[in-house]
C-alpha cells in the first residue's frame, strides 16, 4: 500500500456546496444513449477480453499544479449541480494533482443516460489559480451527494479516486472508507505489485423514495466490473452493492467489498502515542457474523511489520472495521473521533467459502490509512470467470444486528509485565504480557464471576494467569477477564476466548494477537 489514502479524506470534507434551486439547463448535457446495468455488465465483460488501457489525462502538466492548497479553492457553483431541486443534488469533485485520473459522470433515468460536459463555468475558480488553463470536456474526479434538506448543507457520500467511497453514517461524521476491490494487496515481497482499479465513468439518477441510484463501470490491469448502487440516507446510510466483475487474468490476493481504515493506537498499546490524546484511530476492530449466531471481535493493532491474519469463513452474514469506543474522553480531539461511522458489509446470498483477511500495517501518525479488511474466495478468480458479489454496506454508530451477547468493549495491556508471585519463575522471553477484557450485555446481567467459565486458548506460550472478575464498581452487565502470557519466540501469539455460563455462550468470540515487538527489556526483581 503505497499511497496516502488520508488526503482523499482531507480533501473531500474540505469542499463547500449546497443545493440549489436553478434549472437543470445549466449544466451541458451530451447526447441520449441507452444505458442498463445489463448493458454496463456487457460492457465490463468485453472490455476484460481486451487489452487493459489505464486512464490518463491529456493535462497532467496543468493539474500537477494544481496542489492541496489551489485544490481547495475550486468551489462547484451551487446552480450548478445536477438534481439540484432533488432530495439528494450531486456536486463534483475538480481535478487536481492528487485526482489526475478523469472519470465520466452522467445523469442517467434508468434506460437512458447523457454525459455530464466538464466546464469550469461550473465552478468558482480564482483567477490565478491554473485549472483555468484545462479545456471543456475534461472531465471530473468523482462526486458526491447533497442533503437537499440539510440546513447545514453537507454531503452525506462521496466517490473520489480509485474505487474508494464512503458515507458520514447517522453521527454524521466521515472517517472508515470502503474500496470496491483490492488486487494484490500487500503480497509478501512484491508489495509494490498492488492495484488500484479505477471507477472510470458513473451514471446517477435523481433521487426518489429516499434513494439514489447509481452504476459505475470498473477498469484496472486485473479484473473490470460492472456496480450498481442503491444509497439511502434514513435512518443510518445504507448502500446496496450489487458488483459483476470479470477477471482479466490471475492474481495473488483478490478481496472483494473491502473497508479502510486508520489505527494509531489505543488502550492495548497507548505507549505508541507520542500524542496528548489518549486514543487515535478511526476504527478499534475487525467484527465478524457468523451465520450461527456467533460474533467475533478482533482488535486492532499497529504491528512493527505488515501483518496478515486470515480467518477461515464459510458464507459469513457479514463482516466489517467498528468504531465501539464512542466517549469523547477517550480521545479528547474536537474532530470527532467518537463519532467515526462503522462500515459493517452485510452479505447478500452464498459467497461461498473464503477467509476475511485483515491487513494491518505500522503507523506513526493518523495521516494514512493502515487498515483493510476484505473477504477472499477460497478458490483463485480466473481470466474468463463471472463473479457477482451483492452485500448492504450499514454506515452507523451502532454495532450490527441485535444480539443478547455481552460484546468486548475495551481491551487494556501493559507493555511488559512483572510477575509479583515468589513461585512463578521470571522468565527471559520476549513476550510477557496482562490483559484485560471488558465484557458488556444483558447476557451477564445476574451472573456471578465463579457463574462464568472462560474458555481461552493461546497459539503458543504459557497463560500464567487466567480469571474473570467483576470490575470495582461494575454494574451487573459487566465482567473483565484477565489474562497473563509468557512466551519466547518471534510469532505473535494469538488468543481465542469467550464466555460461557452453564454450558451456555453469554460472550461473544474475542481474538487478540500479541507481537513480541511490542516488549521492553526484561524487568527486573
Amino acid at each position: 500500500m503505497t499511497i496516502s489514502r488520508r488526503h482523499f479524506l482531507v480533501l473531500a470534507a474540505a469542499f463547500a456546496a449546497t443545493p440549489a434551486e436553478a434549472q437543470q439547463a445549466a449544466l451541458k448535457l451530451g447526447p441520449s444513449r441507452k444505458a442498463t446495468f445489463d448493458d454496463l455488465v456487457e460492457q465490463a465483460k468485453a472490455l476484460s477480453q481486451k487489452p487493459y488501457q489505464p486512464p490518463v489525462s491529456a493535462h497532467e502538466d496543468i493539474l500537477k499544479q494544481i496542489n492541496y492548497d489551489r485544490h481547495r479553492e475550486i468551489k462547484q457553483l451551487p446552480e450548478k449541480t445536477l438534481y439540484p431541486q432533488s432530495a439528494a443534488p450531486v456536486s463534483f469533485f475538480h481535478l487536481g494533482g492528487l485526482f489526475k485520473k478523469p472519470v465520466r459522470i452522467h445523469a442517467w433515468s434508468g434506460t437512458e443516460a447523457q454525459e455530464v460536459i466538464y466546464s469550469k463555468s461550473l465552478f468558482e475558480i480564482p483567477p490565478d489559480n491554473p485549472a483555468n488553463s484545462l479545456p471543456d470536456n475534461s472531465g471530473f474526479a468523482g462526486f458526491r451527494l447533497l442533503d437537499g434538506r440539510d440546513v447545514y448543507e453537507e454531503d452525506w457520500v462521496s466517490f473520489l479516486g480509485a474505487s474508494y467511497f464512503r458515507a458520514r453514517g447517522d453521527l454524521l461524521q466521515y472517517g472508515v472508507s470502503m474500496r470496491a476491490i483490492a488486487i494484490n494487496t500487500v503480497i509478501p515481497g512484491a508489495e509494490d505489485n498492488e492495484e488500484f482499479p479505477d471507477f472510470t465513468a458513473f451514471w446517477i439518477a435523481e433521487a426518489a423514495n429516499g434513494s439514489t441510484k447509481a452504476m459505475a463501470l470498473l477498469e484496472g490491469p486485473s479484473v473490470t466490473g460492472a456496480f450498481l448502487f442503491d444509497l439511502r440516507r434514513q435512518p443510518n446510510n445504507i448502500m446496496t452493492v450489487r458488483s459483476v466483475l470479470f477477471p482479466r487474468r490471475e492474481t495473488k490476493r483478490f478481496g472483494v467489498a473491502v473497508p479502510t481504515s486508520m489505527y494509531w493506537y489505543s488502550k492495548s498499546n497507548r505507549w505508541f502515542g507520542n500524542d496528548y490524546r489518549p486514543e487515535v484511530h478511526d476504527s478499534d476492530g475487525l467484527f465478524i457474523e457468523m451465520r450461527d449466531g456467533e460474533r467475533i471481535w478482533r482488535p486492532l493493532n499497529n504491528p512493527a511489520h505488515i501483518s496478515v491474519s486470515a480467518h477461515m469463513v464459510k458464507s459469513p452474514k457479514g463482516y466489517g472495521l467498528l468504531q465501539r469506543e464512542r466517549r469523547y474522553d477517550a480521545y479528547l480531539d474536537d474532530i470527532g473521533f467518537e463519532k467515526r461511522p462503522n462500515a459493517y458489509v452485510e452479505m447478500i446470498g452464498d459467497w461461498g467459502d473464503g477467509s476475511v483477511q485483515l491487513i494491518e500495517l505500522p503507523t506513526d501518525r493518523e495521516f494514512t490509512d493502515n487498515v483493510v479488511a476484505m473477504f477472499v474466495p477460497a478458490q483463485t478468480p480466473q481470466p474468463g470467470d463471472r463473479l457477482e458479489f451483492n452485500y448492504r454496506i450499514h454506515w452507523s454508530g451502532k454495532d450490527p444486528g441485535e444480539s443478547p451477547l455481552a460484546r468486548c468493549v475495551a481491551t487494556r495491556a501493559n507493555k511488559g509485565y512483572r510477575y509479583n508471585s515468589k513461585d512463578v519463575r521470571v522468565s527471559d522471553s520476549k513476550l510477557k504480557r496482562q490483559v484485560i477484557f471488558d465484557f458488556e450485555g444483558p447476557a451477564l446481567d445476574g451472573l456471578k464471576p465463579e457463574d462464568v467459565k472462560l474458555n481461552i486458548s493461546a497459539s503458543r506460550g504459557i497463560l500464567i494467569e487466567q480469571k474473570v472478575i467483576r470490575p470495582p464498581n461494575g454494574a451487573a452487565s459487566t465482567l473483565q477477564v484477565v489474562v497473563v502470557v509468557d512466551a519466547d519466540g518471534e510469532p505473535p501469539v494469538d488468543l481465542r476466548l469467550y464466555l460461557t455460563s452453564r454450558d451456555r455462550r453469554v460472550s461473544e468470540t474475542v481474538l487478540y494477537q500479541m507481537h513480541p515487538e511490542w516488549q521492553v527489556a526484561p524487568l527486573q526483581e
